[in-house]
């Protein structure tokens, strides 16, 4: 323990990332700009978000049905209900804008049942059907990470666009997929 360093605990990982066995995350850092360019609105990039934020309401929602441990379904049950501000939230700013229909910003081929990550709903509910409540906090965690950078990447492209107000929106979700990472690794930690 390194005295006087103001730490509570330290702890090492001899061997480096070599020796980890958890998740890591790979590809560039453009992974999880696929589903839009650099031509599009603000409009486009808030439609993206909301389609998005439905799919993940729709998997917590799927997910608290299934586990068993009840603090974790409470935590699903809360992100259900996150989820749901979170699409109120830019509705009314796609309203604000003079554009209510989200939908109809998209391609024609992105599927509406995207989730945070950019995952379809169906591949993301298959993949955890039969996993451990740690296994799936874990894909829950790597949603809610892409999810957070989706978003600062978002502002990142907003603030180049007259829009601070969208920037403001989109730092707000940003903050909040953050929280949810914080309340997701507490519970991932009382679960292991």
């Amino acid at each position: 323990m390194l005295e006087g360093a103001g730490f509570q605990q330290a702890y090492t990982l001899t061997g480096g990332i070599n020796a980890w066995k958890g998740l890591t995350a790979s590809g560039p850092p453009e992974a999880g700009m696929v589903y839009f360019s650099d031509a599009d609105s603000v409009v486009e990039l808030t439609g993206l978000a909301l389609i998005l934020e439905e799919g993940s309401r729709n998997f917590y929602a799927a997910l608290k049905e299934d586990v068993t441990d009840l603090p974790v379904a409470e935590l699903f049950q809360e992100l259900v209900s996150a989820e749901e501000r979170h699409k109120e939230k830019l509705h009314a700013f796609l309203q604000q804008l003079g554009n209510g229909d989200a939908i109809s910003v998209l391609p024609e081929e992105d599927p509406p049942d995207l989730m945070e990550g950019g995952i379809p709903l169906r591949e993301g509910l298959q993949w955890a059907a039969g996993k451990s409540t740690a296994e799936v906090l874990q894909f829950s965690m790597s949603l809610e990470t892409n999810a957070y950078d989706l978003y600062l990447k978002m502002i990142k492209r907003m603030k180049k666009a007259p829009a601070p107000e969208a920037v403001v929106l989109f730092t707000h979700l940003a903050e909040e997929e953050r929280l949810h990472l914080q309340r997701m690794g507490k519970l991932l930690e009382e679960t292991l």
